[in-house]
């Protein structure tokens, strides 16, 4: 904590947070004119996170921690456009959890360089939010910055 802990005695925190986030989607092509694509899908996205927290310089007191994994339904879409024979670039937008006690939403923007027919290589930049309640404790985090991938298209 900057400037003092809130709670008196104490002079700061150390803090750990792990998050670990895996996603899936199946969709399907509504739109195509040669060069750009609409899909639209759902998929799952997996969470597994463990946050510890521990106060400092006063009193000895036990660590805090809090742990959760869980999967949200999502519901995507993903417009693509080619730049040529094997550029492309993409931005996709997920929202879900709806009927769980979190929520989720994520927007990606991508460019990619198709290797083969199949395998392409790509780089960007994502935005991801959560929000969740674990153990009655409101979680949230959002996350944000460069990204890399490959993807394999079946």
């Amino acid at each position: 904590f900057r400037g003092g802990s809130p709670v008196q005695g104490f002079t700061g925190s150390e803090t750990s947070v792990t998050t670990q986030i895996l996603t899936g989607y199946a969709a399907y092509r509504v739109f195509t004119n040669g060069t750009t694509n609409v899909d639209i899908g759902g998929g799952l996205r997996w969470f597994d996170t463990s946050t510890e927290i521990a106060l400092t310089g006063g009193p000895v007191m036990t660590p805090r921690s809090l742990k959760d994994n869980w999967v949200d339904p999502l519901l995507m879409v993903r417009a693509q456009t080619r730049f040529g024979d094997r550029w492309v670039g993409a931005i996709l937008a997920d929202y879900g959890g709806f009927f769980s006690n979190s929520e989720t939403s994520q927007l990606t923007l991508n460019v990619g360089y198709e290797l083969t027919e199949r395998w392409a290589l790509r780089a960007g930049y994502r935005y991801i939010d959560v929000e969740r309640t674990i153990s009655g404790v409101d979680y949230s985090f959002t996350q944000s910055g460069p990204v890399l991938g490959a993807s394999y298209r079946f």
